[in-house]
Order: structure tokens, then C-alpha cells, then sequence
């Protein structure tokens, strides 16, 4: 319910809408830790397991994508949004605005 309120409120400020009361923004996309139907070795605490393992197989997952944009990114012209977001103008703006994402 926490992360569920965090969530509607952060979609209000950023997207001027909250979360829909009948949405399911989060659910288990494998049966590891979610077999919950009856299961009697299926525990929260598994379950709790499971996420914390699967959370950080897709962090690393994630910063290996990452770290593959970084090294095809070498373009020295980037969009205007790219542009505003970055404070000064720099050689590679792709490059420049992915290493603290990676980091």
C-alpha cells in the first residue's frame, strides 16, 4: 500500500493523473516466490527472498545495458531535449547523460 500511494502521487505530479483504483501496476512475472496457492514452503519470507535475488539480477542486467549505450553512444549532436536537460554543453551529450545512470 506504501509504495502503491508513493506511486499514485508521483504519477499525479509528473503525468497530472493518479494511479486507477483497479490498476495492478506490480505483479510476479515467474512462479519463483509467487506460488503462494496453497504451497506450504512458499513463504513471505521466500518470497521477500526471491525478489531481493531477482531485483538484483535485473540491476545488473540493467547497468550492463547501460554500459553497452554508453560505449555506442558517441554522438557528438543530441536532441533538444537532451540539451536542456544537461546543464553545460558537452562533447558527447548521450554519453554525458547516462554515466551517473550507470552509476
Amino acid at each position: 500500500p506504501s509504495f502503491l500511494r508513493k506511486l499514485s502521487a508521483a504519477m499525479q505530479q509528473e503525468l497530472g493523473a493518479p494511479l486507477d483504483l483497479t490498476s495492478t501496476p506490480v505483479t510476479f512475472g515467474s512462479w519463483m516466490g509467487g506460488d503462494r496457492d496453497g504451497n506450504p514452503n512458499v513463504t513471505p519470507n521466500v518470497t521477500r527472498e526471491v525478489s531481493i535475488s531477482n531485483r538484483i539480477t535485473a540491476a545488473k542486467l540493467l547497468a550492463s545495458d547501460i554500459e553497452s549505450l554508453i560505449n555506442e553512444l558517441s554522438i557528438t549532436v543530441g536532441s533538444e531535449e537532451l540539451v536542456e536537460v544537461l546543464e553545460d554543453p558537452v562533447r558527447e551529450p548521450y554519453r554525458e547523460f547516462l554515466r551517473p545512470i550507470k552509476a
